[in-house]
């Protein structure tokens, strides 16, 4: 055979061989959108949705106190409004001060007082919080309101911790209303974020009540009266939030699409001439895309359709629970939320950090039942110890159950000299120490360390070397305060 008979054949032979693959390219391409097709309405069958506007409702403003409080809270450009409640002092001064150090506390308060009044008067007039975000962005959205959120929250409960001090017990309940309100909507919300951000504002008002507790006993009746009530703290539904764990994946893969995905590298020496597209091109042609877009590229089809059979067995068993008693088996759970192993190669730096397939994602489902349980387990404790002069030696004895969905429920009750810890039977395999501890006094369960740091704050605040915002005043000079009360000695755990 000639040479230029052989060059023809293997020309032949390749251009069939490109036809034969783009054919199947083809083929898969149309699978992958019937398989999506059909899928979507399967989801959709058993109630779950599939795109932004099925998993986000707008309220009517009149309804909508954050209309009034967005503004407050956030700057024009849709971030938190900078320093604003923002240097953690509230928490450093709850967690060191004492009825001898209300003059520092209430020069702290009155730094935002005027907004923290504005804000109650909104919460007062509309029953709902509601921030607008199209859930078509996907894990693109940004949700700097939760900063705040939990910022506000502090500031809250720090007024309210002043208030009881002073004796104004009506203050008191109403300020840790206003913080209650944050921690709820947070844990209401369809972020997993969000339900972190509600437990977090939760224990800084069960810090609150404790620490008042042990600062003034007297008050301990009227203070668990408040906080022994079971509904004063929502508890997140797993069905909302993993919901909206899968609807935020889908819509990310919708609107990163885009055909510039699909291009492979050409061969070397092609591959140092020919400029490549990197993940930051790709990302810059993002944008919304409404309803149930089907991706018009053939890496984002196949991640929306390996998606949906992942998540398939998740929702579908959830959500024949009337009741949620308990997630699916883990590993089922642990695989839907980690996207990065469907990804196409185009996108993995694109969500470099997005992957939440982990085994403490999965155990936070369950921290705010569980946060809630303990708390009541706390205040009955304490309860218990002001009638018989002993604290109770087992959860047994006070026969509340820390419930989980999760599995981990497993928790001690360990009676110590300074006073009584809650804590779970796991251990941490980076601490050595139990995953989970509450306790009474809560100085307890607070590391040395982490008492220095808020000692050494409120010490900087007072001295005037910080002012409220946690930054140096300009110009200020770093004179105490005449007349300035030492500060209480924290408690040893």
């Amino acid at each position: 055979m000639k040479p230029f008979q052989i060059a023809i054949g293997i020309g032949v032979a390749a251009f069939l061989a490109v036809g034969v693959l783009a054919l199947r390219s083809k083929q898969e391409y149309d699978r992958d959108e019937r398989e999506i097709v059909r899928l979507i309405g399967e989801f959709k069958a058993i109630g779950v949705p599939t795109n932004g506007e099925e998993l986000f409702h707008p309220i009517p403003d009149s309804e909508n106190a954050w209309v009034e409080i967005g503004p407050i809270l956030m700057d024009k450009n849709g971030l938190g409004n900078g320093p604003l409640f923002r240097s953690g002092l509230a928490s450093d001064l709850l967690a060191v001060t004492t009825k001898q150090n209300l003059p520092l506390i209430r020069k702290y308060l009155k730094f935002n007082q005027a907004k923290r009044e504005a804000i109650a008067a909104a919460l007062k007039a509309k029953p709902k919080i509601q921030v607008p975000h199209n859930y078509n962005e996907g894990l693109m959205m940004l949700l700097p309101e939760f900063a705040t959120m939990k910022a506000v929250g502090r500031d809250f409960c720090l007024a309210a911790y002043a208030d009881a001090l002073e004796g104004n017990l009506l203050g008191f309940q109403q300020n840790l209303e206003v913080a209650n309100r944050f921690a709820n909507h947070c844990i209401d919300r369809k972020e997993l974020i969000g339900a972190l951000v509600g437990i977090s504002i939760h224990r800084e008002i069960m810090n609150t009540a404790l620490r008042l507790a042990e600062i003034s006993p007297d008050l301990i009746p009227q203070i668990q009266a408040y906080m022994a009530n079971p509904n004063l703290m929502h508890i997140s539904d797993p069905k909302q939030l993993l919901q909206g764990e899968f609807v935020m994946q889908f819509a990310s893969g919708r609107f990163l699409d885009t055909p510039l995905a699909d291009r492979r590298p050409p061969p070397w020496p092609l591959n140092k001439i020919v400029k490549q597209s990197d993940s930051s091109e790709i990302e810059s042609r993002g944008k919304v895309r409404s309803g149930d877009y089907m991706p018009e590229s053939h890496g984002m089809r196949t991640f929306l359709r390996k998606r949906l059979e992942t998540w398939k067995p998740v929702l579908t068993e959830l959500m024949a629970q009337k009741e949620v008693k308990s997630l699916p088996p883990r590993p089922l759970v642990v695989r839907a939320l980690d996207m990065i192993p469907d990804l196409p190669p185009a996108y993995n730096l694109s969500f470099d950090g997005f992957a939440t397939g982990d085994f403490d994602t999965y155990r936070n489902y369950s921290l705010d039942r569980q946060n809630i349980d303990v708390n009541l387990n706390l205040w009955r404790a304490i309860d218990i110890k002001k009638k018989t002069g002993k604290y109770p030696a087992s959860l047994i004895q006070i026969g509340i159950p820390i419930r989980s969905i999760t599995g981990n429920s497993d928790y001690v009750l360990r009676v110590v000299k300074a006073g009584i810890l809650i804590e779970s039977v796991e251990i941490s395999k980076d601490t050595g120490k139990p995953i989970f501890r509450r306790s009474f006094p809560v100085s307890l369960t607070v590391e040395p360390k982490y008492m220095d740091s808020h000692l050494i704050k409120v010490q900087e605040y007072r001295s005037g070397k910080i002012d409220e915002t946690g930054s140096a005043p300009r110009g200020a000079r770093i004179v105490p305060p005449p007349g300035a009360p030492p500060l209480a000695p924290s408690p040893g755990p």
